[in-house]
Formats: structure tokens, C-alpha cells, sequence
């Protein structure tokens, strides 16, 4: 019998590049969730991690999931624990900790927003400083998937390894790039990074899939109301 706690991890879905422009479409409100799995070549999972982003004009309130990865009897199960809450303000370029979603909860951390990743994990989606491609994306044909058309392209960033494949997938929205895994190539072509699939040199499949789904256009329930509360309290 097996038991590993992972803390998260800051990978690449956690630093995927993103951001808001004065260029951008407005994307004012909606519910966010990101994926990130890692699989072997014998198409094994070995890490599964996703997080949920309520956001509302310019601030938003994010999960930050741990990975509990329990093995027995040659079976793993893997959970997600949440291990607390971020509120966001980008205006005021500010993050504060909280333990629970609650009224009696308190911050327990507070500082200003890095363009950097994000200490304890988390996706720093609002940067645009990590992410940068380092030559021409090669477009590729389009495919569709659950009735959806995807835009495809080759595309390499600068901490890559010079023979790494990573392939982006683009939907045509009109959801801007605030939510985009790339930035610059996407801003341009006015579509939004969905999904990005690395492969290794030569590798007929992804090692790494990282995805986005927008979930809701509308952020309601308890979410949207403590989002409201954070949002009065961090502007005291």
C-alpha cells in the first residue's frame, strides 16, 4: 500500500501565460476550470490535478487543490483536496489567502500580485511575462471534438527544449485572451488557447495535456456572493 500527499506543484499549467489588454474583447464574468494531466507513453496517468476560477469584473476567487495519490491492490485513486482560497484583485494587483469560503474566515496571507508563478500554486493567469513563443506558429488544419471546432497550431515557447512539439488548440469566441494559455499569438488571430498537448521529440502522444473549460458565463451560488464580501473587505 502506497500513500503520497503532494502539495501542488507548479507546473505548467500553473504559469501558462495569459493576461488582460487594453486590446482584449471584455470578458466580464464566468466560471473557469483548468485540467493538467500527465500521461506515460503506455498511456498511464501519472499526475491529474484541475482548479476552479470564479471571476467577475477584474477579481476572482481561486481554488488551490492539492493531489492525494493512494495505491493499493495494484489500483491508484488520486483526489484533489482544496487547500484554500485565493481572491484575486487585478486592479489593485493584490491576492489574499483564506482557509474556507465563509464569512468568519479570515485572511491569512496577503500580498501583491507577482508576474512570476504563484508561491503555494495556483494558475497566475493574469501575466503575460512567462509565456512567450519564439518563432512563427505553423498552422495546422482544423479538427472537431463534441461538436466544437478547434483551431490548431504549432508553437514553441523559449523555455522549451529546441526539439519539443507542443500543439495549441484555439476556439473563436470572442472570449479574449485573459483566460488563454498563450497570449501574443491568440490577441493576434482573435482566439483563446483551450488546450495545449506537449509531446516529446519523436512521441506519437501527448506527455502533458493542459486544458481550459468555461464552465458558466455567470458566477452565482456561494462563490458569487463571497466574491462580493472579499471584494468590500480587501477595498476597506
Amino acid at each position: 500500500m502506497r500513500l503520497i500527499n503532494l502539495s501542488v506543484i507548479v507546473l505548467s499549467s500553473c504559469i501558462i501565460n495569459t493576461g488582460s489588454s487594453k486590446h482584449d474583447p471584455p470578458f466580464k464574468e464566468g466560471v473557469i476550470r483548468f485540467y493538467t494531466t500527465f500521461i506515460t507513453p503506455s498511456n498511464d496517468t501519472t499526475f491529474a490535478h484541475y482548479s476552479t476560477i470564479w471571476y467577475k469584473d477584474s477579481a476572482c476567487i481561486m481554488e488551490v487543490r492539492g493531489m492525494n495519490s493512494y495505491t493499493a491492490l495494484g489500483k491508484t485513486t488520486r483526489t484533489n483536496p482544496i487547500q484554500f482560497y485565493r481572491y484575486i484583485d487585478l486592479r489593485a494587483r493584490k491576492m489574499w489567502a483564506y482557509r474556507t469560503l465563509a464569512d468568519t474566515a479570515k485572511a491569512f496571507k496577503a500580498e501583491p500580485l507577482p508576474d512570476s508563478t504563484l508561491r503555494g500554486g495556483g494558475w497566475n493567469f493574469y501575466t503575460e511575462k512567462l509565456f512567450v513563443l519564439d518563432r512563427e506558429p505553423v498552422l495546422l488544419a482544423d479538427t472537431l471534438e463534441n461538436g466544437i471546432t478547434y483551431k490548431r497550431a504549432r508553437i514553441h515557447f523559449t523555455f522549451e527544449r529546441p526539439d519539443a512539439v507542443t500543439e495549441g488548440w484555439f476556439i473563436e469566441e470572442g472570449r479574449g485572451t485573459l483566460f488563454s494559455y498563450e497570449k501574443a499569438f491568440s490577441r493576434k488571430m482573435n482566439w483563446t488557447m483551450v488546450r495545449s498537448l506537449d509531446y516529446g521529440n519523436g512521441l506519437p502522444k501527448p506527455w502533458a495535456i493542459q486544458e481550459i473549460r468555461f464552465l458558466s458565463d455567470t458566477v452565482g451560488g456561494e462563490e458569487g456572493r463571497m466574491l462580493e464580501v472579499w471584494r468590500g473587505r480587501s477595498r476597506e
